[in-house]
């Protein structure tokens, strides 16, 4: 790098005489590999990407910033297991119908007109839910005492309600954050106490608590409690874990008692597994009893008039007659509400009937102070200072009108300064033009009910009052049959991300496509999955491709004729876009398994012992990890020529094995590659002279060990890619000894213009007729073992290759 900040001040000034602000020209060339910029030179500039460190850090959270209503109905509808789910209930309850009207008992359950019976008849759920439950009521035989048996089934089987994904499908979704994350924002900034009634069944703690855990920095106080203690006994690990806290308290018996338990900033209750009762109102008014002035208070329930309500409601009754009144349409709920001087603020209505209300508890009203922030000279900022300074409690209303305003993330700095929960936030932000925007004036009847919610944050937006929420986004990988599809880490450094991804639907082929039905690992694929070799260390444009695993495969091409060969990469595939120059015919005594262990370790080979290190007959060549794929074939192209091989291996049982292939290698021929030992090994054999050639895949200071090997006029083959990407210090002195250092990069044959490719191709034909090539033995993984597969390989234990068979 040069730095010359004399003429970087020159250049800055005499360029920024016509302008106002600073700046200075930029020039790139590629030609001399170097950026100018002003005085300021940066030669040889070499960025790589860097790996996810996995051990380091947790997975990422990643969310999306949306706007959301403070009133939804309709809430999950684009959820079509849910609506499958719903069909396959109203077919088993209409079924149940006609069951139950012989006994004399009319069940009158409304939105089932046209159905005639389960969606898609299957055998008896094996999940617990309301499906399961109603399969199994279904199947009763009604012997007996009508409601006695259903009673006695439904109070046995009642787990399936408590864990029904119907039922409880807001709580999974992201209403439920919505509403806790409206409360965490209206309370005292970092920390937030939370209240839960009849926990033991509605069991809201196991999701709010990961919920609010979300939040850095929070201090959460959680406190779950049920009409007995014994009842959160079986929940006690959960409890534990999750730092919860339990204690009792029955809200249909009276208030919240006492103590530690009370002044909640958050009360919550999940009771859609059934009505809560003929009390209903009772219950509401003591639930809020456990909120502080100005808390919130979330209830979780079924609605009268919907089927699944209205079938729950009858199951879970224990006079068939009275169970319509122990249910509440959302206007009912609202005079409840407003009966125990709870405001309703966010309600979140699901598509087959379950809700769910956020109220809270009504304030003292104080005149507000409304102050508009649109002005771009920004007077209204001393007005702020000068109003927040007085000792008042009044709430300070920020009022805005331009869409593009910032005051939403002002009012949450504001929030966190002393007297910041004055601060109130009305921001009129429509996308759509036609859209009338509501009067931001506190006697005008539009804010009437914002002033009476009293949310820090009040955004309107094309016809509805809501906020803006960070909620997570969906990170679900969807699956479909499909043909044509290829693996890869979607993840680098992480093996647990391999999946097999869809093609796209439309491929531009350079030819037909070749149907692909083995494909081989390779040691580059392991090092790019595990994130050791940076993409860029590939030639070629490679790292900007989306794929970069699977080199070789065999199959048959378009016209049935089987073939082995080589792909720069995204050979993990079903079909593969192959140049018709990179392949080979299988012959007929080799199986397509077989063939799949060829075409990289034998190019390979001939590519970096005959094309580059032009090896003669009779000399001498160290081959490390000789029990791999490349190893086993540039032993036996060495000793087609007549040479003398020293080969390292890491085990007894590789040594066995290759002494039983090459039965020319004796006891001599073999080191240690665990350990540098191998230097003092090929020296004492060679008499201190060393070896004409090393085929090296060690790194570190195995590769300057190997380098020690080399005797005069030698040539060394690197074919590992972990010291090159690394630009590891090699040492001039070498040099000295005449030496030639090869970096051997097979991947470098598939560009363009490159004339070596047809003789490396020529060598494994004549290899192949004349007996020197041979496949080598094979670990195959079935194609939903992948990450098996790599994992397998990265031990280091393998002989041979490992390949996934991609298909039949």
């Amino acid at each position: 790098h040069i730095l010359i900040p004399i003429l970087s001040m020159f250049i800055i000034s005499s360029d920024c005489s016509l302008s106002i602000i600073p700046a200075v020209d930029v020039h790139v060339s590629r030609c001399l590999d170097n950026i100018v910029a002003g005085g300021v030179q940066i030669c040889g500039l070499h960025a790589t990407v860097a790996p996810r460190r996995q051990q380091q850090q947790s997975p990422p959270t990643l969310e999306e910033f949306v706007f959301v209503p403070y009133l939804e109905t309709e809430c999950l509808s684009a959820n079509d297991k849910l609506g499958d789910q719903l069909k396959n209930c109203k077919g088993l309850i209409h079924k149940l119908q006609k069951k139950l009207a012989p006994q004399g008992v009319k069940l009158s359950i409304p939105g089932l007109e046209g159905v005639s019976g389960p969606a898609v008849p299957s055998p008896e759920p094996s999940e617990p839910g309301l499906l399961r439950l109603l399969s199994l009521l279904c199947g009763l035989e009604l012997n007996g005492n009508l409601r006695s048996e259903l009673e006695q089934t439904v109070e046995k089987e009642r787990g399936c309600l408590l864990q029904d994904t119907l039922l409880h499908g807001l709580l999974d979704g992201p209403a439920l954050r919505h509403c806790l994350d409206t409360a965490l924002e209206n309370s005292t900034p970092g920390k937030i106490k939370v209240l839960e009634a009849l926990s033991s069944d509605g069991r809201l703690f196991s999701r709010a608590v990961p919920i609010l855990n979300i939040q850095p920095m929070l201090r959460l106080d959680y406190v779950a409690t049920a009409m007995t203690l014994d009842l959160l006994t079986p929940h006690q690990t959960t409890l534990d874990a999750l730092g919860v806290t339990a204690a009792q308290w029955d809200p249909h018996q009276g208030p919240v008692p006492g103590g530690e338990v009370g002044g909640a900033d958050l009360v919550v209750c999940n009771h859609a597994w059934g009505p809560l009762g003929a009390g209903a109102e009772v219950v509401v008014e003591n639930l809020a009893s456990g909120a502080k002035e100005g808390g919130f208070v979330m209830l979780h329930t079924l609605l009268k008039g919907e089927t699944l309500a209205e079938t729950v409601a009858f199951l879970t009754s224990k006079n068939s007659k009275t169970n319509r009144q122990r249910l509440f349409s959302q206007a009912e709920w609202e005079k409840v509400f407003s009966d125990a001087s709870l405001k309703l603020v966010a309600v979140r209505k699901s598509f087959y009937g379950s809700a769910l209300f956020l109220c809270r508890r009504r304030l003292p009203r104080k005149q507000p102070i409304f102050l508009p922030v649109d002005s771009m000279d920004y007077q209204w900022v001393d007005t702020l200072k000068a109003t927040l300074a007085e000792p008042s409690d009044s709430p300070v209303w920020l009022t805005a009108t331009q869409t593009h305003s910032g005051v939403v993330g002002m009012v949450n700095c504001l929030r966190q300064e002393p007297g910041g929960n004055r601060i109130r936030c009305a921001f009129v932000s429509n996308l759509c033009e036609s859209t009338v925007a509501p009067t931001l004036q506190p006697t005008h009847s539009s804010m009437r009910s914002v002033l009476e919610g009293d949310l820090c944050m009040n955004v309107f937006r094309d016809g509805h009052w809501g906020m803006f929420r960070h909620q997570l986004i969906s990170q679900d990988l969807s699956e479909e049959l499909t043909e044509q599809a290829y693996v890869n880490v979607l993840t680098r450094g992480d093996l647990s991300s391999l999946r097999w991804i869809a093609s796209p639907s439309v491929i531009l082929w350079r030819a037909a496509p070749t149907c692909s039905c083995v494909g081989s690992l390779n040691f580059r694929d392991i090092m790019l999955a595990t994130g050791k070799l940076p993409p860029d260390a590939i030639p070629g444009d490679l790292a900007l491709q989306q794929c970069m695993l699977g080199m070789e495969f065999s199959g048959r091409d378009p016209s049935g004729r089987r073939v082995m060969g080589l792909l720069p990469a995204k050979g993990l595939a079903t079909c593969v876009d192959a140049d018709t120059r990179f392949l080979w015919d299988v012959p007929d005594s080799w199986t397509l398994e077989q063939a799949a262990s060829v075409p990289v370790v034998y190019s390979t080979a001939y590519y970096s012992l005959v094309v580059r290190g032009r090896l003669r007959p009779g000399e001498s060549v160290l081959i490390h990890s000789g029990s791999g794929g490349v190893g086993q074939a540039a032993i036996a192209i060495a000793l087609s020529q007549h040479c003398r091989v020293f080969t390292t291996v890491g085990s007894a049982e590789k040594r066995a094995y290759l002494q039983e292939r090459f039965p020319q290698l004796t006891a001599e021929s073999f080191a240690n590659s665990r350990d540098a030992t191998f230097e003092q090994h090929v020296l004492l054999h060679t008499h201190g002279k060393g070896v004409n050639m090393v085929l090296n895949s060690l790194a570190e200071e195995k590769l300057q060990a190997s380098l020690r090997c080399l005797a005069r006029h030698g040539r060394f083959l690197e074919i590992g890619k972990y010291d090159l990407s690394n630009n590891s210090p090699l040492g001039m002195a070498l040099f000295l000894k005449n030496v030639a250092f090869h970096g051997i990069l097979l991947d470098a044959l598939f560009e363009e213009g490159n004339r070596e490719w047809e003789e490396v191709s020529q060598l494994l034909k004549e290899g192949i007729v004349g007996g020197v090539v041979k496949p080598l033995r094979t670990t195959v993984f079935e194609r939903d073992q992948v990450e098996e597969a790599f994992r397998y390989m990265a031990q280091g234990k393998h002989i041979g290759k490992v390949q996934l068979q991609v298909s039949d």
